[in-house]
């Protein structure tokens, strides 16, 4: 059973429970988009704050998103999905994924990046930590 499947019955019947498992999950994702804007090198980052972070269920769902820019979060499940039908039973603890196709992974154009690292519990994939950000440069012919 995934902890999905084990937290749903338990938060649901209790709305103590719950409102206390989601402002944790929010000050996660919180502390995720304040860590990118610290240590950031580029100024698309750190000055312009073009990104956003959240947190995904074990089937690609959004539990939770920091303050950031709503299309990025927008589709973010999509790009769970997306990494959950090509890698879904490969992934192991300390996997990270870097996913930048707007047409398969729900990205907005190609310098958008989302990074998603799958959260296990017990050997079980149970969440994704997430983060799409806004590339100045992705190659090309001139920068």
């Amino acid at each position: 059973m995934t902890a999905p499947q084990m937290i749903a019955p338990q938060t649901s019947d209790d709305p103590v429970l719950l409102a206390l498992v989601q402002k944790q999950l929010d000050h996660i994702a919180r502390q995720m988009g304040w860590v990118m804007t610290r240590t950031a090198r580029s100024p698309v980052f750190s000055q312009s704050h073009d990104f956003s972070c959240f947190i995904g269920t074990a089937d690609g769902a959004i539990a939770s998103q920091a303050d950031g820019l709503p299309i990025h979060t927008g589709g973010g499940g999509f790009a769970m999905r997306a990494l959950l039908d090509t890698f879904g039973g490969r992934m192991a603890p300390g996997d990270v994924f870097l996913l930048s196709d707007p047409y398969e992974a729900g990205n907005n154009h190609l310098p958008d990046w989302t990074v998603l690292r799958p959260v296990f519990v017990d050997g079980e994939p149970c969440a994704f930590a997430c983060n799409r950000a806004h590339q100045s440069d992705i190659g090309g012919g001139a920068a």
